[in-house]
């Protein structure tokens, strides 16, 4: 399990690249598409981190400023300091960003509702470019996500450090357990799950 903290304030990746040149939008019928393929740079969110893919290794240089100092940013990890929280691998955007403890990020790209893709208001993970919390404040009688990303006052994966951070690991297997001085970091998991299933990470 994990633990939600509060936050007061979201911050929009995608915005930021879009204004900055480097997303690509296709216009269908009055609406906004994300063209990752075609865009130069675009941001994977999850929370309180997110996953910016570069096209060009000439443009990491000029992104990773484009965040730095941005209000709600925390950290922009280039390269090897993605090590730092364990995500210096091939499958990571070329840049890693963290949001202020306080914020998350969320994937809207649009600037106006009204463009906003149709999938914007459902429950959709895989047409949208990484988590939606927003989702939660679902309008059942009508079926309908809104589109107010402020709604959201709780969200998980920071600050690592805090102690009200530490989640709960269950399981039945007592070769995981842990002695009360061990510490477990999230990126432990995995291999423990792939050891119990005898599977070589």
């Amino acid at each position: 399990e994990y633990v939600i903290t509060e936050v007061e304030g979201v911050v929009y990746p995608n915005r930021i690249l879009r204004e900055a040149g480097y997303l690509a939008l296709e216009n269908k019928e009055g609406r906004e598409y994300l063209q990752p393929g075609d865009s130069r740079a675009w941001a994977l969110v999850d929370h309180q981190f997110a996953h910016v893919f570069v096209k060009s290794e000439d443009d990491i240089a000029a992104v990773s400023e484009l965040f730095r100092g941005q209000p709600g940013i925390s950290e922009v990890l280039v390269g090897p300091e993605r090590s730092k929280v364990g995500l210096d691998h091939p499958r990571s955007g070329e840049i890693v960003l963290i949001s202020d403890p306080d914020k998350w990020l969320a994937y809207y790209w649009w600037l106006d509702d009204a463009r906003a893709p149709e999938f914007a208001t459902t429950v959709d993970i895989h047409r949208k470019p990484g988590y939606d919390p927003v989702e939660l404040f679902i309008n059942m009688p009508e079926k309908n996500t809104p589109l107010d990303a402020s709604l959201v006052r709780g969200t998980h994966g920071y600050p690592a450090d805090s102690p009200e951070r530490y989640g709960v690991l269950i399981g039945s297997d007592s070769s995981v357990l842990l002695n009360d001085n061990d510490e477990l970091k999230d990126t432990d998991v995995a291999g423990m799950v792939y050891r119990n299933f005898g599977i070589d990470a």
